[in-house]
């Protein structure tokens, strides 16, 4: 954290000069916004950070700029609560984030385990899922958080065709060829991903997405089937 700041430090990148007092102060309130936003981060969310300038005595045009920094204690996770309807496996929301109770709360780690569950849900039946926005509610007694994920899965979904937009440079029959899924496939944006990443490669296209479009057609177990576009 401390690395983070110094490179971030309008005071430092002011190199020890400035035009007068006035900016000195400028940059001083900076760096205390910056120091805070970087405690907050790391799970220090009572941290309080102080400053002050003062003249150096027989130095004219000197002063000297303090951050007095006191963090507090850090947050840790206390409960962890997924709101989300049922999934199959039914574990795989909560098995996607990685959180755990006592984790310390910091802010890039939660996105990290929150980007994790966005990425898995697609990559296992769910292209349509939605994460968050998350809940964060602190206790300031026995410094710890109480965090609620939102999570909108969308519908389980099965491949059903191939469709195509735009000038063709094959048919749908030479794109089912390539493509390593199939018609009745469980999604996997993997497979997707991959197709898409074919179709660059013939260098055939000046721009491809590959993209999963509802149908609100039931599949026979329960699923929805999509097309590939």
């Amino acid at each position: 954290m401390e690395k983070t700041f110094w490179d971030l430090s309008a005071l430092k990148e002011g190199k020890g000069k400035a035009a007068n007092a006035v900016m000195v102060r400028a940059r001083l309130k900076q760096d205390e916004v910056l120091a805070l936003r970087l405690l907050k981060a790391e799970g220090y969310y009572d941290a309080t950070v102080v400053t002050s300038m003062e003249n150096l005595p027989d130095q004219p045009g000197q002063v000297h700029a303090t951050l007095t920094v006191a963090p507090g204690s850090p947050y840790r996770l206390d409960e962890i609560v997924i709101t989300a309807g049922p999934t199959t496996p039914p574990n795989l929301i909560r098995g996607a984030l990685p959180l755990k109770t006592g984790d310390a709360l910091i802010a890039d780690r939660v996105v990290a385990a929150e980007a994790s569950v966005s990425l898995k849900l697609p990559e296992n039946g769910y292209p349509f899922a939605v994460v968050g926005p998350r809940d964060i509610l602190l206790d300031n007694t026995t410094h710890t958080a109480n965090y609620t994920l939102p999570v909108e899965t969308g519908p389980r979904a099965r491949i059903r065709n191939f469709t195509t937009e735009g000038r063709q440079a094959f048919g749908v029959d030479h794109i089912e060829t390539i493509a390593r899924f199939h018609e009745n496939d469980l999604y996997d944006s993997r497979m997707v991903d991959d197709l898409r990443q074919a179709l660059v490669a013939t260098n055939l296209f000046r721009a491809v997405s590959v993209e999963p479009v509802r149908t609100n057609a039931p599949a026979p177990d329960g699923t929805e089937y999509v097309d590939a576009r």
